[in-house]
């Protein structure tokens, strides 16, 4: 169940990314952001109603550090897409999936077979290659803020399993919703900055939103059931997702050794599935 919900909250968010990267580029990556908690705030509301009690005022650092990170890291995307291609930005980004793994060895004790140590680096190694610089191959810009998104989306795993196991999915998630809600409107506020956005960016960042939030507890449900090494992993799936719409959809050009890393990303989704 844990390899199936990680392959959801994949599927939604690689296709959140392609509404994503046009409204970073039209709207900026602060007002997209806003907008994504705002929308998703109200997605998620109802949800947390039925999701047990509410989260104890001393729950509240387990529940606001992991949130901050999180913050951070999207942010930072946001600002990468805005600046860079999808086809390389998505892919970067998605090395978290190894950085959480890798802390999550460190940190949580957590033990993987020699299988499954394979398979992440079958999965890394594939991330490298969609993502290396050829001749021919795509501009590389935004690439430096990619990576330090994954750095942080990489930490933001391992924090986000410790507060879902103390929280509840749904809860983190809510948590994650309302302290960036509160930090970016206070940005808005002291910077007066206008959060106005046209019809159009409002439709498509309510998309992107419940893309985002069913990927969202489809991730924090995996990971209070699945070990978070094995489910940050193919949660990082998402770029493959990202990549062939990238290509089909918004007409960027992949070179042959993207390909081959595509290719290692979904043989190494396979087998962690396969070993879960």
């Amino acid at each position: 169940m844990a390899v199936l919900l990680a392959l959801l909250c994949a599927a939604a968010w690689g296709s959140m990314e392609v509404l994503l990267l046009r409204s970073a580029k039209d709207l900026g990556a602060l007002r997209l952001n806003l907008w994504l908690m705002i929308f998703g705030t109200a997605l998620i509301a109802p949800v947390a109603l039925f999701a047990g009690p509410a989260p104890e005022l001393g729950d509240l650092p387990i529940a606001i550090a992991p949130a901050l990170v999180g913050l951070g890291a999207s942010t930072l995307y946001m600002v990468a897409l805005r600046d860079g291609m999808l086809s390389l930005v998505s892919p970067t980004v998605a090395t978290s999936g190894g950085i959480g793994a890798v802390l999550a060895v460190l940190l949580l004790g957590e033990e993987l077979t020699a299988l499954q140590i394979g398979a992440l680096a079958t999965a890394v190694a594939g991330v490298v290659l969609a993502t290396a610089r050829v001749r021919g191959a795509a501009s590389a810009a935004g690439m430096g803020w990619a990576v330090v998104s994954a750095m942080l989306f990489g930490l933001y795993t391992v924090t986000l399993a410790i507060a879902s196991d103390r929280l509840g999915a749904v809860w983190a998630v809510v948590a994650y919703r309302i302290t960036g809600l509160a930090v970016l409107g206070a940005v808005f506020a002291m910077w007066r900055l206008s959060p106005r956005v046209g019809a159009q960016g409002l439709r498509r960042t309510l998309t992107a939103a419940t893309l985002e939030t069913v990927g969202f507890v489809a991730f924090t449900t995996a990971l209070t059931i699945g070990p978070v090494a094995v489910v940050s992993v193919i949660m990082g799936q998402f770029s493959t997702v990202a990549v062939v719409l990238a290509t089909v959809v918004l007409r960027e050009r992949l070179v042959r050794h993207q390909w081959v890393g595509v290719a290692l990303m979904l043989t190494a989704t396979a087998v962690l599935g396969a070993t879960q």
